[in-house]
């Protein structure tokens, strides 16, 4: 048999073990497509695990159809492909095969995914290979895997096509939802971190097509990634027109197993093979919210034709079927992702990011709010609590009127008049009050209250050439060296608008720069109406890495001294402030802003951050982290 052969097989059998055994003799007749030789492999493999009748098995019966894969793979560790040293395999796909590797020249541990030199043969599969390094190599963004290098080297075998990119420890969510469905604030958290990922894709114009449990990896810190941009495609290439894309994936032959788990998660468009936009990633991951809300994929079938025609026909079950006490928003919002009509389901994935953040910020304020409002517990009345230790019930005893309660009726008579007295006393005291002359010594008013909101528009560079489409962030990212910002401001309040950059000197000294009001934004002015935007110019981070320091002052009224030094803002001086005594100055009104610290807090869904606290003057510190 050739490898491919093997490979196949190897597919086939996995994607059979899914199914109930009375369902596989319809799937064969489908997947082997008429070759017997494969179809008997496939069938004695499963016919040995069913008299197995054991999980641990399954992996040595497997073995058996990837035999001369794993022997390939084996023979690769401790070889030296280009810098890279093989350790051990990691797995293969239909794409190739994945090694644990040492880049000898970084020290870094990578993942090296190699086209074998038999499959380069193969047209659709080079032209899948290298699309999907060139379309994740394009993205750069925390939830999505970083793609450090893409290369050939000479092998005795041939050319050996690779791809060297971050390798991420952990582990696939299709490992994690084998172990059952998972709770609601972890699969909105996967959820939105993995709609992050493909706002950003989406906007560099690259839609996945493929999203699914085995292309998301969960780290151990909570973060997770998005893998294998193998199907993607640029929107932009082609022209909307229906039945134009034939990159659509559709049911393939010679990848009958990958096409199984790939066909449950494909939109309604996909399934037909029409043309596709990013609505397909949005209806993907609804698919893969389903799952991991309820435990099961919400179309199924005994073959593959079944859920396409599940897909394309039928109604997925309400989520609230297999939670019991759903929020309605949730069932909203996955069943708004799952129409399917694509001009009824979120039309951006960012759409479906805010109101998943929204209805997650929202869950964790009731359940704090639940939190804090338990119900005291009372104590047991006497005849209850006897009662309760197994005693009789004792009988209601008559009331006998007794000297001792004439007593206390005289004596809460006497109480009552006390307290009208008092009552009656404090009357006239506050009358008095409101009465006699004002004292002359004024009370000290409230400090009025400063408010203003920032974002950061980002430009990722490349070889000093923009790669990406600017994107709106708070600045919690970490930036690369080269990369450009701009700073983006607006309050409901009038005021003036100061932004000084802190930074080291040659000799080892803290140096002061004024970044705005620049000459050729709002007229040089430092003054900014109510509800107006302001967007500074763009801000290039340094060579060095670490933390870039920015003093954001919002006054109500001119800060003289700054007024005073605007003209050091041109290209000569860089608005560099030299100045000793205007140097003290700004250590003065640093120093003031360090004693009386502004609240901070970062709105997520509009991706800014809103600064308020008391005083004529608000000084807040924006610190950037690069490397």
């Amino acid at each position: 048999m050739t490898p491919e052969l093997y490979e196949q097989i190897g597919q086939i059998y996995h994607a059979a073990l899914e199914l109930a055994p009375e369902n596989r003799s319809v799937f064969l007749d489908q997947a082997c497509d008429g070759n017997e030789e494969m179809r008997r492999e496939v069938e004695r493999m499963l016919a040995s695990n069913d008299r197995a009748g054991s999980f641990l098995a399954t992996p040595a019966a497997a073995l058996v159809a990837d035999l001369l894969v794993e022997e390939r793979r084996e023979s690769l560790a401790g070889r030296r492909l280009s810098h890279y040293k093989i350790l051990s395999p990691i797995g293969a796909g239909g794409m190739g095969e994945v090694f644990l590797a040492q880049d000898t020249s970084l020290e870094r541990r990578v993942a090296l995914k190699l086209l074998p030199v038999e499959f380069t043969r193969d047209r659709d599969r080079m032209r899948r290979f290298e699309q999907e390094a060139k379309a994740a190599s394009a993205l750069n963004h925390p939830n999505i895997v970083t793609i450090y290098e893409i290369g050939q080297t000479e092998t005795e075998a041939g050319s050996l096509h690779f791809i060297a990119q971050e390798f991420i420890e952990g582990q696939t969510l299709r490992h994690r939802t084998r172990e059952g469905k998972l709770p609601m604030s972890d699969a909105l958290d996967i959820a939105i971190q993995a709609a992050n990922a493909l706002q950003v894709a989406h906007a560099t114009g690259i839609v996945h097509r493929d999203i699914k449990p085995e292309n998301i990896m969960l780290r151990p810190d909570g973060f997770i990634k998005i893998l294998d941009f193998g199907l993607a495609k640029l929107i932009q290439q082609r022209p909307g027109v229906a039945g134009a894309d034939s990159e659509a994936p559709t049911i393939v032959r010679t990848m009958p197993g990958t096409i199984l788990g790939t066909t449950v998660y494909m939109s309604p468009e996909q399934a037909r093979g029409l043309d596709v936009d990013a609505r397909v990633d949005i209806w993907s991951l609804g698919v893969v919210l389903y799952e991991m809300l309820t435990g099961r994929t919400p179309f199924r079938g005994a073959t593959m034709t079944d859920v396409i025609v599940s897909i394309i026909d039928h109604e997925p079950q309400p989520i609230s079927q297999s939670l019991g006490k759903t929020p309605p928003e949730l069932e909203r919002i996955v069943m708004k992702t799952l129409a399917k009509n694509r001009d009824e389901r979120y039309q951006t994935i960012r759409d479906f990011a805010i109101d998943l953040k929204n209805l997650k910020h929202r869950l964790e304020f009731d359940a704090e709010l639940a939190r804090f409002s338990k119900p005291e517990t009372t104590n047991e009345a006497p005849a209850a609590q006897s009662q309760a230790e197994g005693g009789a019930p004792r009988p209601k005893a008559m009331p006998v009127p007794t000297t001792a309660a004439s007593q206390n009726i005289i004596l809460s008579r006497a109480a009552l008049l006390v307290i009208i007295l008092l009552i009656a006393a404090a009357s006239v005291f506050f009358a008095w009050s409101s009465l006699r002359p004002k004292s002359s010594t004024p009370t000290a008013p409230t400090a009025p209250e400063r408010q203003i909101s920032y974002s950061l528009t980002i430009q990722k560079m490349r070889d000093d050439k923009p790669y990406q489409a600017p994107f709106e962030a708070t600045g919690q990212e970490i930036f690369e060296n080269g990369w450009k910002f701009k700073l983006n401001f607006s309050s409901p309040q009038p005021g003036y608008l100061y932004l000084l950059n802190e930074g080291p000197t040659s000799g080892g000294a803290i140096s002061f720069s004024l970044l705005f009001p620049f000459p050729s934004i709002n007229s040089g002015s430092a003054q900014i109406a109510a509800g107006k935007r302001v967007q500074t110019g763009w801000y290039v981070l340094s060579e060095h890495q670490g933390t870039e320091r920015l003093w954001l002052v919002w006054a109500a009224q001119p800060v003289g001294w700054l007024e005073a030094v605007k003209g050091v803002v041109n290209p000569n001086d860089k608005g560099t402030i030299s100045d000793p005594h205007q140097l003290n100055d700004v250590r003065a009104l640093l120093n003031q802003g360090a004693q009386a610290v502004p609240e901070a807090v970062k709105d997520k869904v509009k991706e800014q951050t809103n600064v308020r606290g008391r005083g004529e003057t608000l000084i807040h510190l924006v610190e950037l982290k690069h490397r």
